[in-house]
């Protein structure tokens, strides 16, 4: 077993953090799943644990995900992915040109007995505090209806809110105003809703894609750029 990190003595016990393995996913899907499914059930559209799972095996990938362990029981994990950063439509700073890598965060779960002890904190920050050469940020999404954005932009800065989602990253090599902004993030501090949810919100009330793109409030933005937000939406 390849051990990360050991924390000795964390709460009188030795917390080790290891890379996630095919033998452990099981045990992490049930224990992710007692962990968020409160959130899930005050949701309109609750997600089953079939569900639930399904998204996360999908993103799941063992070369970054990690568990903590203590005398030999998993008692939280992350899941991970390595990727590139992302490249979204309604970003609000423009990643374009930048091949750095980093990891998703998809789903940090700790089992329920094992709450309120600061696991949770480790696994969060285990890629900050111990630094890869391949993982120069993190992101990730967080549903409005699990209304734990604020945990999350304690570490992070919103890059996107789009569908109900909000997007958010930390880089480990700097901040992310070296970045160029893009007009999305001057709508959305205007008008307390990021374009693509003013977007949404017309087609809801049955505009047209064009009646849409001729909106005054949506001057700024290129037509074909609605377009893919609206495509991406799935409005039309």
């Amino acid at each position: 077993m390849k051990i990360l990190k050991t924390y000795e003595g964390f709460l009188n016990k030795d917390i080790i953090i290891r890379p996630m393995t095919d033998a452990d996913v099981r045990t992490c899907m049930d224990i992710k799943f007692q962990y968020f499914g409160h959130f899930w059930g005050d949701l309109a559209d609750p997600m089953t644990k079939e569900k639930h799972d399904r998204y996360s095996m999908n993103k799941l990938d063992k070369s970054v995900s990690i568990v903590a362990e203590i005398n030999g029981e998993i008692v939280g994990g992350y899941i991970l992915k390595k990727t590139k950063l992302p490249i979204i439509t309604g970003n609000f700073y423009d990643f374009e040109g930048d091949d750095s890598t980093g990891i998703e965060g998809v789903s940090l779960f700790v089992h329920p007995d094992h709450k309120e002890k600061g696991i949770g904190h480790i696994l969060k920050y285990y890629y900050k505090e111990n630094p890869r050469p391949d993982v120069k940020f993190i992101w990730g999404q967080a549903f409005h209806g699990l209304k734990n954005i604020d945990h999350w932009l304690k570490s992070r800065k919103l890059f996107n809110d789009m569908g109900g989602v909000y997007f958010t990253i930390e880089l480990y090599d700097g901040t992310i105003d070296k970045y160029t902004t893009t007009e999305h993030l001057a709508f959305y501090e205007t008008n307390k809703k990021s374009a693509a949810d003013y977007i949404e919100e017309l087609a809801e009330t049955g505009k047209s894609l064009e009646e849409i793109q001729g909106d005054e409030l949506l001057s700024g933005f290129d037509p074909e750029e609605i377009k893919e937000i609206t495509q991406y939406l799935n409005l039309f």
